[in-house]
């Protein structure tokens, strides 16, 4: 559950927020539903959030059950999920560049900068996620077809995902 992740007992009721963009649905792992399959659709979505190349941030991906169940049952876990997205979801950073989509090197004015990259390099490729665990995943939906949704967060501009006991 996501309030484990943010520290919490598993046993406590809890609420996350987090400020995001309009979710992007797409289709899930094909027909054959094969791990690698799900996990390359899934990477290719997080490679278009815009917002999150451009400043850093989260994404919340909303796993369709069905899509779910195939990585768990091959052995993936969250964690896994998100150190494979973390490396995997890359765009080429001079393109950035040139589009003017980030600034050219980390300081004061592109504090999003992902920490310990080298800015050096024509094939230097960007991590879509500045962090691994900066990928929220969810499971939900139905099981009549393999449908997930990605749902790019505001991050630096406002939208971290924030977790809060309830308290009765």
């Amino acid at each position: 559950p996501m309030h484990v992740d943010a520290g919490l007992p598993a046993d406590q009721s809890a609420v996350t927020m987090m400020g995001v963009d309009s979710p992007v649905q797409f289709a899930t792992g094909g027909m054959s539903m094969k791990p690698e399959t799900v996990l390359a659709d899934i990477a290719e979505q997080i490679m278009v959030t815009w917002a999150v190349i451009r400043r850093g941030g989260e994404v919340l991906l909303v796993l369709n059950p069905l899509a779910a169940e195939a990585l768990h049952s091959a052995g993936w876990t969250r964690d896994g999920i998100r150190s494979s997205m973390y490396e995997r979801a890359r765009v080429p950073l001079q393109a950035m560049i040139e589009r003017e989509r980030i600034a050219p090197s980390p300081g004061e004015a592109n504090e999003w900068w992902p920490e310990g990259m080298d800015p050096v390099g024509p094939k230097t490729m960007l991590p879509v996620l500045r962090r691994a665990e900066h990928l929220k995943i969810v499971v939900a939906g139905g099981t009549q077809a393999p449908f997930s949704a990605c749902c790019p967060g505001w991050g630096y501009m406002g939208g971290w995902a924030t977790t809060r006991r309830i308290v009765r």
